[in-house]
């Protein structure tokens, strides 16, 4: 394990949406960073304060337009960075909702929907998002769904099994 360069470092935590349309799933080609030029799914960091599943509905509609709410989770991965502390990134199964396809310039320069096959075997995506795209599409996959009736849940609490 690397030395962490920052004592006080705090975690991060991402959130990932995969919205699948007519068995295509919605992907985002990243223009920064170390993933610049590859297809990845759409998300981002969880705000201060803000629910996992409604930062990932945010993140889906910000850089790709599309209206999307999460099903429920489907994977999760975390990573030591030695300047952060430990990143968890969490990736939700989405319903499609509505809107178009559209270009965030911030962070990606297109926006489009693939094929298992595309993505497994053809586009450039990244490692962990054509592992779990793999599994989700080829339909090999279970997913923990937001409890609805469980009585703590609010805007405040969420809970998922």
């Amino acid at each position: 394990m690397e030395e962490v360069k920052n004592p006080h470092a705090q975690h991060i935590v991402g959130v990932g949406g995969i919205v699948i349309r007519n068995h295509r799933v919605l992907m985002v080609k990243h223009n920064y960073g170390v993933h610049k030029g590859c297809w990845v799914l759409p998300g981002g960091h969880v705000n201060y304060a803000e629910n996992l599943d409604v930062a990932v509905e945010r993140e889906v509609l910000e850089e790709t337009g599309i209206t999307a709410v999460a099903r429920g989770v489907v994977a999760v991965r975390s990573q030591i960075l030695p300047d952060f502390g430990l990143e968890v990134y969490i990736v939700f199964l989405m319903d499609y909702v509505s809107g178009v396809e559209t270009v965030y310039p911030r962070e990606n320069d297109a926006v489009a929907y693939f094929t298992r096959e595309e993505v497994v075997n053809e586009i450039q995506a990244t490692p962990l998002s054509r592992a779990i795209l793999d599994r989700v599409m080829s339909l090999q996959f279970s997913f923990f769904s937001l409890q609805s009736d469980y009585k703590q849940n609010g805007p405040d609490y969420r809970f998922y099994l």
